[in-house]
C-alpha cells in the first residue's frame, strides 16, 4: 500500500528557516538603514553648528571692521575740530577745506572701497553750514531720508534697510543694507554730528536672501521684526509662525518636523544685533535620495533570499528522505499493521528514534491491556460515585420527610435542628471545589453551632465583625469551623444556666488577613 503525504513537515522546516532569515535580514536592514538615517541628520547637524560658528565670525569680523572704522573718524583730530566748526555756525576757508577734503575724507574713502566689508562710512554734520561732499559727509536734512533716522541710539545696529540718502535713487539704490549707527556729542550733550557705517546685510547673514526650498534663512528680531527672502513661492514663508515657536533664546541645533515634514533647525541668539538667526535645512529631499539609493541594495537582498530558498527547499528534501520513509512505516502500523518494524540504518537521531518505536511495538499489547484494565477501574469508580450520590440523595429526601412531619406537628425546633443539619451535610459532602467564601463558611459555622445548642443546657452565641470585602474572599473549605470546635470544647467552659460567646473577626494586616476566633470561656492553664 501507498501511502500519501503531503510534506508538511518540510515546508514547515523552510518556512520557519525562510521566515527566520527574512526576519533578520529585514531587522538587520532596517538597523542598518536607520543607523545610516541617523548619522545623515548627526552629519547635518554637524554641519549647521558650523554653519552657526561661521555666522558668528561673519557677524563679529563685520561688527569689528564698523567699530574700527567709527573708532578712526572719531578719533581724528581734524575731523573734530571740523564738526565742532559747523556746529558753531562757522566754517573753514576754501583752500583749508579743499585739504581737508584731500586728506581726509580721501582716506576714508580709502578705506571704505578697500575692505569688502564696507559699503560705505557716511559721517552726518548737524550744521547747515556743511558742504556735502559724496559719498562722505552730509547735513542731517539728508540723514533724514534714511529709514532709520527716526529713531536711533549710539552704538545700535540698523538692519535691511535701502539707501535712500537720495530719494530720487531710490529705486536704484542698493537694498538690504546693514548700517552701525555712532553718535558723536558736544561737550553740552548736543548732538555734532552721526556716524554710519554700512555694510550688507549678507555680511552679516550670508545666506540670509537665499530663496530655496531646501533651506531658508531668517533673522527674528527682538522688536518684532522679520527678515527674510520675501517670496511666495518658498513654502517656509508660510510656515514662518511654526518656526518661531519651535525657535529658541538661546543657541541650539534640533531634528523636527515643520509643516509636516523633517528638517534640521538652527537657531542663535545675536545680542549684538537684538534678535535670533535662524537657518532651516529640510531633510525631505535629503531622505528621498537616500531611500532611492537603497533600491539596488533591496533588490539584491531580495535576489539573495530567493537563492536561499531555493536551497533551503533542496537540503531539506535531502535530509528529510529517512524521515519520510520512517513516517511511512508509522503511518501502516497507525493502520494496524502492528508486526513492522523500522530500518535501523546510520548511527544518527533517526536511526535511535526508530530503535527507540520498535522497541515500543513490542510493549504495544501489555500497554493494550494495562489500558484495559484503567477503563475497568474507571468503570467501577464511576458506578460508586453515582452510588454515593444515590445514597446522599436518599439521606437529603429523608431529612426533608422529618421536617415535613415536624412543621405538621408544629415542632418547628425541630424543624429548624434537621434544616441545619441538612445545609451542614450539604456543605460537608458539595467537594467540587477546594475552596469557599468566608461568608459560605461562617454559614457552615452558625448551623454547627444551633445543632450544638441543642445538647447544651447553655447557650453558645456567635458574634460576627468580618468586613464587606473579607466576606467575599475565597478560603480552603472547613478552615475555620476546626478552630470553632477546639474553641467550645477545649476553650469555653461555660456554667448552667448562662451563656457563652464565640468572636469571628477578621480584619487586614498590611498585604495579609487575619481571621481571629475567640470565646467568653474560662479557657485553660499554661499547663494543660
Amino acid at each position: 500500500m501507498k501511502i500519501r503525504r503531503n510534506n508538511s513537515l518540510s515546508r514547515k522546516i523552510v518556512l520557519t528557516i525562510v521566515a527566520f532569515v527574512s526576519i533578520c535580514i529585514v531587522v538587520a536592514a532596517l538597523m542598518l538603514t536607520n543607523n545610516m538615517k541617523e548619522s545623515m541628520i548627526k552629519s547635518t547637524i554637524r554641519d549647521e553648528q558650523a554653519r552657526l560658528e561661521q555666522v558668528t565670525q561673519a557677524i563679529d569680523k563685520t561688527n569689528e571692521v564698523c567699530n574700527l572704522a567709527s573708532e578712526i573718524i572719531k578719533q581724528s583730530v581734524k575731523i573734530n575740530q571740523y564738526m565742532e566748526l559747523l556746529c558753531n555756525g562757522k566754517d573753514m576757508e576754501i583752500m583749508e577745506k579743499l585739504d581737508f577734503y584731500q586728506k581726509e575724507l580721501i582716506s576714508i574713502e580709502n578705506m571704505t572701497n578697500s575692505n569688502p566689508y564696507l559699503y560705505q562710512v557716511r559721517i552726518y554734520v548737524n550744521s547747515e553750514k556743511a558742504s556735502e561732499k559724496a559719498p562722505s559727509i552730509y547735513r542731517y536734512q539728508r540723514m533724514n531720508n534714511m529709514s532709520w533716522a527716526k529713531e536711533y541710539h549710539d552704538g545700535e545696529w540698523k538692519l535691511d534697510y535701502t539707501d535712500t540718502v537720495f530719494p530720487e535713487y531710490i529705486a536704484t539704490g542698493p537694498k538690504h543694507l546693514a548700517g552701525l549707527i555712532s553718535v558723536v556729542t558736544q561737550a553740552g550733550g548736543q548732538e555734532m554730528y552721526t556716524i554710519e557705517c554700512i555694510t550688507y546685510m549678507t555680511n552679516l547673514f550670508p545666506d540670509l536672501y537665499e530663496d530655496s526650498d531646501t533651506s531658508w534663512s531668517a533673522f527674528f528680531g527682538d522688536d518684532g521684526n522679520l527678515y527674510y527672502k520675501a517670496s511666495n513661492s518658498n513654502t517656509w514663508n508660510q510656515a514662518i509662525e511654526e518656526i518661531q515657536e519651535k525657535t529658541g533664546s538661546d543657541t541650539n541645533v534640533i531634528y523636527t518636523e515643520i509643516d509636516g515634514k523633517h528638517v534640521i533647525l538652527a537657531y542663535q541668539y545675536v545680542p549684538l544685533l537684538g534678535g535670533t538667526y535662524v537657518h532651516l535645512v529640510s531633510m525631505e529631499e535629503a531622505f528621498s535620495e537616500f531611500y532611492r539609493s537603497l533600491i539596488p541594495y533591496g533588490i539584491i537582498l531580495i535576489l539573495i533570499l530567493m537563492a536561499f530558498v531555493i536551497f533551503s527547499i533542496v537540503a531539506v528534501r535531502v535530509i528529510m528522505q529517512r524521515f519520510y520513509r520512517m513516517y511511512d512505516v508509522m503511518t501502516r502500523i497507525q493502520g494496524g499493521e502492528l508486526d513492522l518494524t523500522l530500518p535501523e540504518e546510520g548511527n544518527d537521531e533517526i536511526t535511535k528514534l526508530s530503535s527507540e518505536i520498535n522497541r515500543m511495538l513490542a510493549r504495544i499489547q501489555e500497554l493494550n491491556q494495562d489500558n484495559l484494565d484503567r477503563q475497568l477501574r474507571a468503570k467501577n469508580a464511576q458506578i460508586k460515585s453515582l452510588q454515593n450520590q444515590i445514597n446522599a440523595h436518599f439521606m437529603y429526601n429523608v431529612l426533608e420527610s422529618i421536617k415535613m412531619m415536624a412543621e405538621i406537628e408544629e415542632k418547628y425546633d425541630i424543624s429548624d435542628a434537621i434544616t441545619s443539619l441538612g445545609k451542614m451535610l450539604r456543605y460537608s459532602m458539595k467537594w467540587m471545589t477546594g475552596t469557599v467564601t468566608v461568608e459560605e463558611e461562617i454559614t457552615y459555622i452558625s448551623n454547627y453551632l444551633k445543632l450544638l445548642n441543642l445538647r447544651f443546657d447553655y447557650e453558645i452565641y456567635l458574634s460576627l465583625n468580618i468586613p464587606e470585602e473579607i466576606s467575599h474572599m475565597q478560603i480552603p473549605k472547613m478552615l475555620l469551623q476546626p478552630l470553632v470546635e477546639n474553641s467550645i470544647y477545649h476553650g469555653m467552659k461555660v456554667k448552667e444556666g448562662k451563656t457563652g460567646t464565640l468572636y469571628l473577626t477578621a480584619y487586614k494586616n498590611e498585604d495579609e488577613v487575619i481571621i481571629k476566633v475567640s470565646d467568653t470561656g474560662t479557657g485553660m492553664s499554661q499547663e494543660q
